[in-house]
């Protein structure tokens, strides 16, 4: 089974060659590949950006993902962590995560990962915003309490801000033939 793309090979005419991991042992400075074996030449940026485009998108697909993934542990967390005798769950912040597909986006890739406070709209005296501010600053409901998550900011620190995120896209670029190096 041939690796979907890409290994940067050589410059011929102005182009770089793009080929599978499958076709270095039939690679020369005289042909590019084996017949039948997939190639693209790329001659400027955009045939480039157009040859990792599906890579990428991928790629981004799978961090946001472990990000959604983080952000859901985090939130049943907060919801297991300590159970309120004054007020009734609405379970409205546990489902409260949302996850936007990977898709081109301004000359790059875009997905979202966020808390969908406009969803939240069946508590008393408080807005979705609220709640999810609350759940960020150790409070339940509003109230400080034993259990103190930080549900935003946790999924940030062990996701981006320790490069666990980061690790992750240099493995799935290196899964797919991309040569990368730490």
């Amino acid at each position: 089974m041939h690796k979907s793309i890409i290994s940067y090979r050589n410059m011929i005419d102005g182009g770089l060659i793009l080929v599978p991991e499958s076709a270095y042992g039939a690679y020369d400075n005289n042909f590019i590949c084996e017949p039948g074996l997939p190639y693209i030449i790329v001659s400027n940026m955009n045939q480039l950006q157009k040859a990792l485009q599906p890579i990428m998108i991928k790629m981004v697909d799978e961090l946001a993902k472990r990000v959604y993934e983080t952000l859901n542990y985090f939130l049943n967390d907060y919801y297991t962590g300590w159970t309120p005798n004054s007020y009734r769950r609405t379970e409205a912040f546990l489902r409260s995560a949302v996850k936007v597909d990977a898709h081109p986006d301004k000359g790059g890739i875009r997905a979202c990962v966020y808390i969908d406070y406009n969803s939240m709209d069946d508590y008393v005296n408080a807005t979705g915003y609220q709640v999810a501010q609350w759940a960020n600053t150790g409070r339940h409901g509003g109230l400080s309490v034993n259990h103190k998550p930080r549900v935003w900011n946790d999924t940030l620190d062990e996701t981006i801000n320790n490069g666990s995120l980061l690790q992750l896209a240099i493995q799935y670029l290196r899964s797919q033939g991309i040569s990368v190096r730490n």
